[in-house]
């Protein structure tokens, strides 16, 4: 059954249904059986207190529009947030058995404020947690501990982070071990950007994947927190900046781009050829034309292209057989395209200097 939940629903006269919505995420989890989904429609939730699963229930929770950046969810005040696992939590999976599956879509957690350790998603044993395309955030007026994912797993608990696609950013953890071992972790396409530690484990703890991640300005990408040692990253992730705005999605000249793979289930749609790192796809366009000399096409043509609204040089290509050329941009700025060629027959140097302010093609 789909649940609703709207800003401006009520907890009182509501009934979950599409056009009499509740208020709250927690009111949905309330009257929520196995196997619903919770259908979060668009706005910013801003909350107080802790939210806390049901037990055994497999759920789904995620934007009524299916959109990222429709919901966001943000801690504006830690002080009536519920103690676990050393600190306060936002949401808590709950302690439960035989082993529910969470999943969570496309959803924008902020911490805005917090004097108080934050544990934006922290779970217990047992428990199964899918997060895609998530987007975890730090704000800057939080001064204690802030982490992304927290766990408090133990042996035999059989307990699984799978993080796909998500992004973590300026947190204390992205994604930190509990007091307890004995946890599993699938962390693929992922962006760790300015994070003390980007993901923190212990000795007992195992991976089924961390690969296609990108892992950039941290501390500490991975850790070990018992031998107090850092981890090999995996030779598919990245170490270089994903290029973010200031919304965080990524610039179509990320080097983020195309570079996730595909995740059934999960990450299955994107732009491009393959996946983007990272929970925002990058808005993509173009800009394409021929290279004549004489009437002729011209092949091996060098076209770079000046973005002026970043002040920079963001793509190189050469023409092809027929002297086209494209080259993926992002929409909405200007660009300067500059072409360069050298007559391999006779030496000669040909420069050519296209139209200033070019707009882009959007994808």
């Amino acid at each position: 059954m789909n649940i609703y939940v709207s800003t401006t629903g009520s907890d009182t006269s509501g009934d979950g249904s599409q056009s009499n919505p509740y208020r709250h995420i927690q009111k949905a989890l309330d009257e929520s059986s196995d196997g619903d989904v919770i259908l979060i429609m668009p706005g910013t939730y801003e909350t107080e207190d802790s939210i806390s699963f049901p037990s055994y229930n497999n759920l789904i929770i995620k934007p009524s529009t299916n959109k990222l950046g429709d919901v966001v969810i943000t801690i504006s005040d830690s002080n009536n947030l519920s103690s676990g696992g050393g600190g306060y939590y936002l949401i808590h999976g709950g302690i439960s058995n035989p082993n529910p599956d969470r999943k969570i879509f496309k959803i924008v957690f902020k911490v805005l404020n917090s004097s108080r350790k934050v544990w934006i998603y922290f779970a217990g044993t047992y428990s199964q947690e899918f997060f895609t395309e998530c987007v975890f955030i730090k704000g800057n007026n939080v001064t204690a501990e802030c982490a992304g994912m927290k766990h408090d797993g133990y042996n035999g608990g059989n307990h699984t982070f799978r993080a796909y696609k998500c992004s973590f950013i300026d947190l204390d953890y992205g994604i930190v071990h509990g007091a307890y071992h004995y946890s599993t972790y699938d962390i693929q396409d992922c962006i760790f950007k300015g994070c003390t530690y980007g993901v923190s484990i212990r000795d007992g703890d195992s991976w089924t994947a961390e690969n296609n991640n990108c892992f950039y300005d941290n501390i500490h990408n991975l850790y070990n927190y018992d031998t107090s040692t850092d981890i090999d990253i995996d030779s598919s992730d990245i170490t270089s900046n994903p290029r973010l705005y200031n919304d965080y999605k990524i610039m179509a000249s990320s080097p983020c781009v195309d570079q996730g793979i595909t995740i059934s289930g999960y990450v299955e749609s994107y732009k491009g050829n393959a996946p983007d790192i990272g929970a925002w796809e990058a808005d993509l366009a173009t800009i394409s034309g021929q290279v004549t000399l004489n009437g002729s096409p011209v092949q091996g043509a060098i076209i770079r292209v000046f973005d002026q609204t970043l002040e920079e040089y963001i793509a190189k290509t050469t023409s092809n057989a027929s002297g086209n050329y494209s080259i993926t941009v992002i929409p909405n700025h200007k660009y300067h395209v500059f072409v360069e060629y050298t007559d391999s027959s006779t030496g000669e140097k040909f420069n050519a200097l296209s139209k200033w302010n070019i707009d882009p093609i959007a994808l």
